[in-house]
């Protein structure tokens, strides 16, 4: 009991007063105390780090919050809330909770080969760093949000430590842990050039079935992405780690076919919210109307055709006699809804979303105006769908635009800024496409190579040097409408898309007269004594608290260190 109450210590800042359950739960018990000892193939232990979900997650971090904050979807009139920032507790508290659980499992990993079988432990050296590779991954996305974490001294009961430092762990501010990662993902491209006789866990990964040359690129992708988090704080050492990733070809993405994706199976999204988004949101008008202006052919990916075809329309508006519920003629099968709360009530494609035809069979037809995402993109056993579950990491494309950023800025590399970014829209629009057979998207036509070089060949597509940033920027953001976590960070990171910009202009969201602001990071409170490790985690909070730009602790405009002006 000891040990499962001091076990809180990593755990403590996540919000209690939400319930989560993470979709290994059937695991915890064999990982409750470290000094037990079980019959288990080490390499499950990767498995479920990779498999870790919490509940309530996808509503409040995804579905409510980041994919309208970053205007890629908004309300679909039945979920939604009056509140465009923060309105519950419970926000980011998941993607903390998934960093946890994960780290948990890694360092249990450790101690368990370590302590049960240390005449092998060389031998599992590749997936030990593999599963480094995925804590550090969520560790990205938790600092975004939590800024400081623990780290270093972290889960030591879970790898058989017990003195105090273990027990009660410092918090490591975001330029402690950006050095700690960039120089624990350089070791583990040594471990998986160098290791040799090593188990194969190829059936329990997800990513790359076990495949060293491809886990080598995809600790090179991290590394850039944890370089533009610098960049704008220190920009030498944001270009210094650009310039070490992109100095030999051999050593990072090249293709769609590298890119940093976990699959799984439909059925590992049983019993969570993935299928949720389905229910609660639908394309804004931001989205849609870029989306139809430049013909992006991902647009029948991303989103399903609504039933509103002029014959419906027609037909629809004959049977009613209120003119509020009129459909204007105007209206395609491909629209956005409105993210301003203020103009809901005379938004009628907004309200559409209770308008029904009725067929002359005594059946009805859906007249939402407004396009709802493309479900099994999100959970692939939705309806009965038999496709592969699919989390975007880091893509390839992600990888072109990083690198283009870069080379624009004058680090060297074997392409151009130019072919960086041209290859990064084509194999984005590839990739999506892929994505149909993957998850098994019905009625959805592949992207063809026409629709491609015609997408390309537009104005403002097109490769302008007068405006590159933006436009690297503006595909970043298309690329990453499910990775709404990067999505977010980039978004603070460059300003792109905003009010003024030329490929995509944001919709101004307006609650009660107030023009709202996206949120930038959590907000904070002391803990109290009684609170586990709480003189660590009120050290964190002055420590961050101290910058001028991080503002009063409950404000979640303020900036983290990363994120300065």
């Amino acid at each position: 009991m000891k040990r499962n109450i001091k076990y809180l210590l990593f755990t403590a800042i996540a919000v209690v007063a939400m319930t989560m359950t993470s979709c290994t739960d059937d695991f915890k018990s064999i990982n409750k105390s470290p000094a037990s000892i079980y019959t288990v193939n080490p390499v499950s232990f990767l498995y479920n780090i990779e498999n870790v979900c919490t509940t309530g997650g996808e509503w409040y971090d995804s579905y409510d919050c980041k994919v309208r904050w970053c205007q890629h979807m908004t309300g679909d009139g039945w979920f939604d809330s009056d509140s465009f920032t923060f309105y519950t507790g419970g926000i980011g508290s998941g993607v903390l909770s998934d960093y946890l659980e994960a780290g948990s499992y890694m360092s249990h990993m450790k101690y368990y080969i370590d302590t049960n079988m240390p005449e092998d432990s060389a031998k599992y050296a590749n997936l030990i760093q593999a599963a480094r590779v995925l804590v550090i991954f969520r560790g990205l996305y938790a600092t975004d949000m939590h800024g400081s974490l623990v780290y270093s001294k972290g889960w030591g009961l879970r790898s058989g430590q017990s003195s105090d430092e273990w027990e009660n762990p410092k918090y490591e501010n975001q330029k402690e842990l950006f050095t700690e990662w960039n120089t624990d993902l350089k070791n583990a491209i040594n471990v998986f050039k160098t290791s040799s006789n090593q188990i194969d866990f190829s059936k329990y990964d997800q990513v790359y079935g076990g495949d060293a040359k491809k886990w080598i690129k995809a600790c090179n992708a991290l590394r850039l992405r944890i370089a533009l988090r610098w960049l704008k704080r220190d920009p030498a050492t944001a270009k210094q780690i650009a310039a070490e990733v992109l100095s030999d070809p051999s050593n990072y993405f090249s293709g769609n076919d590298d890119s940093f994706i976990l699959y799984m199976s439909e059925k590992q999204g049983e019993g969570h919210d993935f299928h949720s988004v389905g229910d609660m949101d639908c394309a804004s008008k931001t989205f849609m109307t870029y989306l139809k202006k430049y013909n992006d052919p991902r647009k029948r990916i991303f989103f399903k055709p609504t039933n509103c075809t002029p014959d419906n329309i027609a037909k629809y508006n004959a049977q009613q006699t209120d003119a509020k519920k009129m459909l204007p003629t105007t209206i395609t099968q491909w629209e956005g809804g409105s993210l301003s709360w203020d103009e809901l009530e005379n938004d009628i494609i907004y309200r559409s979303n209770s308008f029904s035809l009725k067929n002359s069979d005594g059946s009805s037809t859906n007249m939402c105006a407004m396009n709802t995402p493309q479900t099994r993109l999100w959970y692939a056993g939705y309806n009965d769908g038999t496709g592969e579950q699919w989390y975007p990491l880091v893509t390839y494309p992600d990888f072109c635009f990083m690198a283009s950023e870069f080379v624009l800025d004058g680090v060297k590399s074997s392409r151009t800024a130019q072919q960086w970014y041209e290859d990064g829209v084509r194999s984005s629009l590839k990739q999506w496409s892929k994505l149909i057979d993957i998850c098994k998207i019905e009625n959805v036509d592949k992207i063809t190579d026409a629709e491609i070089d015609a997408y390309m060949a537009q104005k403002n597509i097109a490769w302008d040097a007068s405006m590159a940033k933006e436009q690297i920027y503006t595909q970043f953001w298309i690329e990453s409408y499910k990775n709404n976590n990067e999505a977010w960070a980039n978004l603070r990171r460059t300003g792109i898309p905003n009010y003024t910009t030329t490929i995509v202009q944001f919709e101004k969201p307006y609650v009660s007269g107030q023009l709202q602001q996206i949120p930038r990071r959590k907000k904070f409170s002391y803990a109290n004594d009684a609170e586990a490790n709480a003189a660590n985690q009120n050290a964190a909070i002055k420590e961050m608290a101290s910058d001028p730009e991080f503002g009063e602790l409950s404000d979640e405009f303020g900036r983290f260190w990363w994120d300065t002006k």
